[in-house]
């Protein structure tokens, strides 16, 4: 495919995104696409005929783009509870993102209609998020010379839990930005879940932060 092609596809799937965002996949007309881009409807049908294919090369750079961000590690923490406190920060701002809420609420409304968005979601975003924080408390244990692990589950719970809090309220109709002190008192509560849930190799005992 030429560079040239590429760059045309990539047109089409950025004007495209709006539209998937505004109604389902289902209901978007080629001919709306290419009057998006001021482009003869057979530009667009020549090079997505398939709506689906269409709605795929829309949203993946979403997906990328969200993914490299969630695979960014925070700097060297100096003990688990600053390794904790880095890694929510890190979260919480991406939670925060324009392109995270479109992607949730992609991935709300269109997920069973598109098996590959969900598994993406899991796969490239979720799964990785919860293995950064289980990462970041073996770091922050490494740092006190410590072998520190954090019980299954709690990563994922404490991530679901802040989605519910810091972006589902975004998709509301009419809904307005979470407020400051709220992040912060999010970010805390997670924290708190998070180091109840850390022990150290042979003990049982909550780690000390």
């Amino acid at each position: 495919m030429s560079a040239r092609i590429q760059q045309l596809r990539a047109d089409i799937a950025a004007a495209a995104l709006p539209l998937f965002l505004a109604r389902p996949g289902a209901s978007i007309p080629l001919r709306e696409v290419a009057a998006a881009m001021g482009v003869d409807f057979f530009v667009v049908y020549r090079q997505f005929a398939d709506r689906d294919r269409l709605y795929q090369a829309a949203v993946t750079p979403l997906v990328d783009g969200i993914a490299t961000r969630a695979a960014a590690a925070p700097r060297k923490p100096r003990s688990v509870g600053d390794a904790v406190t880095g890694q929510l920060r890190h979260i919480a701002e991406l939670f925060q993102t324009r392109a995270y809420r479109e992607l949730l609420y992609l991935v709300m409304r269109d997920g069973a209609l598109q098996p590959w968005l969900e598994d993406a979601y899991r796969t490239r975003i979720a799964a990785p998020l919860e293995r950064g924080i289980e990462a970041a408390v073996r770091r922050g244990g490494e740092a006190l010379g410590m072998t520190v692990g954090i019980h299954p589950g709690t990563a994922a719970r404490v991530l679901r839990q802040l989605e519910a809090t810091l972006v589902a309220p975004a998709l509301l109709p009419g809904a307005e930005a979470v407020l400051p002190a709220d992040v912060e008192a999010a970010r805390d509560m997670a924290a708190r879940r998070l180091m109840a849930a850390t022990y150290a190799v042979d003990l049982t005992e909550p780690v000390a932060a």
